[in-house]
């Protein structure tokens, strides 16, 4: 179990994405509780005198009439998208501001840097001032993220980049701005797509993964430091228009309320007797299933196997004799069952007996058989298969192996995959964790 950890106000937590949107609104909320310090992070740019003519002016509308009207005085014509670029510069820097005020109001210190999380040098220079004004940092918030939802075909690397460096890139420079043995808090907001899936979110659901899985990796190493990976549904945040509520609802899919959220956010922090590192909030993202109503096929695969075909075998002995190995037999198994339908990949086996083994000793059989039997076809689009492999031996069944495979859609490109390997490894090495 992890110890309490006490926030009182010489705490310092540094926060991505922190002043604006669902994070700030869960800052907030933890400073009801803990007048700490706060380091908030963002790309946006904070105005430090906004123009006259935009002073008190809140409505939308009427604030995009003087940005029209102050182009024109100045004799340029505006462009549509260079008066809402002008209109959201002014929004985010009022929001950064109202979120500074609100935290002050509350007791708590804050400040905010505009800095890049992807930039690692100019985050930890930028950090390593605000640390000589505020102290050490003791927590990590990281709440920042990037989306660009498309269908897979449709995704660049480009895309890839965007979602991917936001939060990967960001963690491990968040990380290189602190000595881990000195943390007391280290809190990622993941996402429920990132533990379901879900469709138009390769990339995000991917980003996501590496954060539930770098969560579990500091905690076990650093077990001093209460950590947290939110694997968040859907806020009740303007991101969420009423279309895309409506298509949550036909996916019974609950948003999460902001203020519901946000206590949620403290609810965990001070969960001490049933701490987990990993916590799911929200409804799973999927769309509703229904159990197929194919009926269960059998299928009798027929394929010869020789010594001669397959050399690598005289790598495999037993004495010496080569003999196939069971990672073979298992990947024949799956792959095969794979085939059998198109758009599904092997995704376990269980109860996988060798019951003879295939040894290369002269008497064995040329032509081998697969028996496969449809066990099941569930709700969740998986298809599990009973899986005998067997020949004849002397007019005689000679069972080799038997399994049980299950097989899912495919949902993740390759290419994708490929490079989020790659990129895990890397991670994992820099940040050293």
């Amino acid at each position: 179990m992890i110890s309490k950890l006490e926030i009182d106000r010489s705490s310092v937590f540094l926060v991505s994405g922190g002043a604006k949107g669902i994070t700030a609104q869960c800052v907030i909320k933890l400073a009801e509780y803990y007048q700490c310090k706060w380091i908030l992070l963002g790309r946006s740019e904070l105005l430090e005198v906004e123009p006259n003519w935009a002073k008190d002016c809140v409505a939308a509308p009427e604030l995009k009439k003087r940005i029209m009207q102050d182009f024109l005085a100045k004799g340029e014509k505006p462009k549509p998208i260079e008066i809402e670029r002008l209109y959201k510069k002014i929004a985010s820097s009022r929001e950064i501001e109202q979120t500074l005020s609100t935290l002050s109001q509350l007791g708590s210190k804050a400040e905010y840097l505009s800095v890049d999380v992807t930039d690692a040098i100019a985050l930890q220079n930028s950090v390593a001032a605000a640390v000589d004004r505020l102290g050490a940092i003791t927590g990590i918030i990281h709440g920042a993220g990037n989306l660009a939802d498309k269908l897979i075909d449709k995704k660049t690397e480009a895309d890839f980049e965007k979602v991917y460096s936001a939060k990967v890139t960001g963690l491990e420079n968040l990380l290189s701005c602190v000595n881990l043995d000195r943390l007391d808090y280290l809190i990622l907001f993941s996402s429920v797509a990132g533990f379901f899936g879900n469709a138009g979110q390769t990339d995000y659901a991917l980003a996501n993964e590496i954060l539930n899985k770098s969560a579990h990796l500091v905690q076990q190493n650093h077990p001093s430091c209460r950590v947290i990976a939110i694997n968040w549904g859907p806020w009740d945040s303007g991101m969420v228009t009423p279309q895309l509520k409506k298509a949550f609802a036909e996916r019974n899919i609950e948003v999460i309320p902001l203020e519901v959220g946000a206590q949620m956010l403290v609810n965990e922090i001070e969960a001490v007797e049933e701490a987990s590192t990993q916590v799911l909030i929200g409804s799973p993202i999927s769309s509703r299933a229904e159990k197929s109503t194919t009926p269960l096929r059998n299928y009798r695969i027929r394929r010869q196997l020789t010594l001669e075909a397959n050399p690598f075998l005289h790598d495999h002995t037993i004495g010496d004799r080569p003999v196939l190995p069971l990672t073979c037999a298992a990947s024949w198994i799956g792959t095969t069952c794979e085939q059998l339908y198109p758009g599904y990949k092997f995704f376990s086996l269980e109860n996988f007996k060798v019951l003879k083994g295939i040894v290369f000793d002269g008497s064995q059989p040329t032509e081998f058989i697969l028996d496969i039997k449809e066990v099941d076809k569930t709700a969740l689009g998986e298809i599990v298969f009973e899986v005998i492999l067997w020949s004849e031996i002397k007019n005689k069944k000679a069972k080799f192996f038997n399994a049980f495979i299950t097989a899912v859609k495919l949902k993740f490109s390759l290419k994708i995959s490929t490079l989020l390997l790659t990129k895990t490894l890397l991670f994992f090495q820099i940040i050293n964790i």
